[in-house]
């Protein structure tokens, strides 16, 4: 949503307008309920036409069914037009499955922790051998994947089932063990005049989904949520290696 005369920066979708959404949070922790997300779904119900997410868990994430029903029903008669919500989630950054069962054990952290003074300690990794996430599956929600200036899946990036598009970001490696090629893609930071290369990850792909759905919109308001979802999956290349 850049500015429209392109003085500073230009955005997927210029001219867009934001409706930013403050959760109750301490540190890298979001305090996010069954009842809290449903306050948040009903608040946007009429408000927006995309609704951007970067922000989850693995191994497993669990919502109840009238959450689930409710994507679901915004995603087909939601938003500010009437024509449904585009609902888009970040994948994450774990470099695992996020809808898979396997007989092996599947590493979902780096084995680091960051300590208050910026080092990081080796901890071990955390690993599990089923990773579900309920969403996935519902109707016009999409689970965005990180992409590097390579052409290849940004190496942090989670993978598999559920994936509906990848987008380009940054490859910069969250493992401390070894330099991997790629270059960052340039954001701005929020402050007047200031932009930034460090803004990676499947939570700087994602925004980059909504921009460009937000532009689809922009050209043909009369499309229907499902039908930008539909659109993005169709145009996408499916050439990559991922």
């Amino acid at each position: 949503a850049g500015e429209v005369d392109a003085v500073l920066t230009v955005g997927a979708a210029p001219g867009c307008r934001l409706l930013p959404i403050k959760w109750a949070s301490e540190g890298t922790s979001l305090f996010i309920s069954d009842s809290k997300l449903l306050t948040l779904l009903n608040f946007v119900a009429d408000k927006v036409d995309i609704l951007s997410n970067s922000w989850g868990t693995v191994p497993l994430t669990r919502w109840q069914r009238r959450v689930r029903n409710r994507f679901a029903e915004l995603a087909r008669t939601g938003g500010r037009r009437g024509r449904g919500i585009v609902f888009l989630w970040s994948a994450g950054n774990d470099n695992c499955p996020i809808q898979h069962t396997t007989s092996v054990d599947v590493p979902y952290t780096n084995g680091w922790e960051g300590r208050p003074d910026g080092s990081q300690v080796w901890v071990g990794v955390q690993t599990a051998r089923r990773f579900r996430d309920d969403l996935v599956g519902i109707p016009g929600l999409m689970y965005v994947a990180a992409l590097a200036s390579t052409a290849q899946r940004s190496h942090y990036s989670n993978y598999g089932t559920g994936i509906m598009v990848c987008a380009p970001t940054s490859n910069v490696h969250k493992y401390w063990r070894l330099t991997v090629r790629g270059l960052g893609i340039t954001t701005a930071t929020g402050e007047v005049g200031s932009v930034t290369e460090a803004f990676g990850g499947t939570s700087s792909a994602t925004p980059l989904v909504a921009g460009i759905a937000a532009l689809m919109i922009s050209a043909n308001p009369e499309l229907t949520a499902l039908e930008v979802v539909a659109i993005l999956k169709q145009t996408t290349s499916k050439d990559l290696s991922f």
